[in-house]
């Protein structure tokens, strides 16, 4: 992959995730909080890193990396088109790229259990190299959809609480915290901020797999109320 064209800081998105990161790290001054970028190559995980590498600016391989993690429950054409596609991002920013496996083995494959594993894994690749902080993309989109399924569940106030902007990622003591920098952003921004910057992304087309309840709201009553507002 060429060199990207990083989005300015002054850019709104990025200037927002800027001060996302900062609060969420707690860290308001001095040295950016070293932090494990998970990307999936996906749209919406490749935009935080261009927008983290935008805000680290030179110099900042010191304090970001992404790490991918390998599932088994997709085929290992996927994973390898996947993995290579986060590579050449990784390449592109100068940063290091570290890569872990959630594998379910014998033990139940749902979406709830791939989750527990690849935030195993990537909390167990941020110890080993250092990280205090992991961040992923999920974005306002993601938060609303979350919202929509609790309230299909019948949650009370505590289940309505939605996404966590921040939470240990492990009971490991001191722990690795799971940070959220893009919860006020948009997916149509990751659009944007990939595109202009040049850079491609894979699709998971699970995201359209409307047997999946979550890609069923999307698809459906989500977008429909997106129309209206």
């Amino acid at each position: 992959m060429a060199q990207v064209a990083l989005p300015a800081r002054a850019d709104a998105t990025v200037a927002e995730v800027a001060r996302a990161w900062r609060r969420l790290t707690r860290t308001p001054h001095g040295p950016l909080p070293r932090t494990l970028i998970a990307c999936s190559a996906g749209v919406d995980s490749t935009a935080l890193a261009l927008s983290l590498a935008a805000i680290a600016g030179p110099g900042g391989s010191d304090a970001l990396a992404l790490a991918y993690v390998r599932h088994d429950m997709r085929s290992v054409a996927l994973i390898e088109r996947d993995r290579s596609a986060v590579v050449d991002v990784a390449s592109a920013l100068d940063i290091p790229c570290f890569e872990g496996l959630a594998q379910a083995g014998s033990g139940p494959r749902t979406e709830a259990a791939y989750r527990r594993l690849r935030y195993a894994a990537l909390a167990s690749i941020a110890r080993e190299q250092g990280f205090a902080y992991v961040a992923t993309a999920h974005h306002a989109d993601d938060q609303l959809e979350s919202l929509v399924l609790a309230l299909s569940r019948g949650a009370g106030p505590r289940g309505l609480r939605g996404i966590a902007p921040r939470r240990p990622i492990d009971r490991i003591r001191p722990p690795v915290m799971l940070i959220r920098p893009m919860l006020q952003t948009s997916h149509q921004d990751a659009i944007r901020i990939c595109t202009e910057g040049g850079v491609s992304w894979q699709e998971d087309e699970t995201n359209h797999d409307v047997s999946r309840r979550r890609a069923a709201l999307r698809q459906g009553p989500i977008a429909e109320l997106c129309r209206l507002v």
